[in-house]
């Protein structure tokens, strides 16, 4: 950690550097200087709240999810459920974006085969390559990559 790999001036609690890792991955380390027990302290209440707001997002998400799947009429499926399709507005209440809403669920544009639509993303369920018809249970499995991605810190 040296002033070339320097990823800010510092904050409370010490600097921000990038370091590659041996497989060449770049992570962020912070190197933390001065800590004593209020620093302690307050370093865990920041470690708290980073932690709230990744409940709040994965369990906004959740809702959004089954208000379309059960409450909205008629059920629709998002279809692209990716961290990408995921904004946050001021508050970090997470809002859903970019859905098909052309599907709706049992309807007979629905049960038309599904296109390779999706390819791009990897969030799309295995059952996805040989079903070619959308389900509730898609929606969930992409559902549950995106809360790899928030418990991890990395991208699928």
């Amino acid at each position: 950690m040296d002033e070339k790999s320097a990823v800010g001036s510092g904050g409370a609690f010490g600097r921000v550097y990038t370091i590659s890792l041996p497989s060449g991955e770049l992570v962020a380390v912070k190197k933390l200087v001065n800590i004593g027990s209020q620093t302690s302290k307050a370093l865990k209440a920041e470690v708290k709240t980073l932690a709230k707001i990744r409940l709040r997002i994965a369990i906004g998400v959740a809702q959004g999810l089954a208000y379309l799947h059960k409450d909205y009429v008629p059920h629709l499926l998002h279809r692209n459920v990716k961290s990408k399709n995921i904004l946050l507005d001021t508050d970090f209440e997470p809002k859903l974006t970019d859905f098909a809403l052309d599907r709706l669920v049992g309807e007979a544009a629905f049960r038309s085969t599904i296109a390779s639509e999706s390819a791009d993303s990897c969030y799309s369920a295995p059952e996805l390559g040989y079903s070619k018809k959308a389900t509730e249970q898609m929606d969930v499995y992409s559902f549950g990559v995106v809360l790899l991605e928030l418990i991890t810190g990395r991208q699928a």
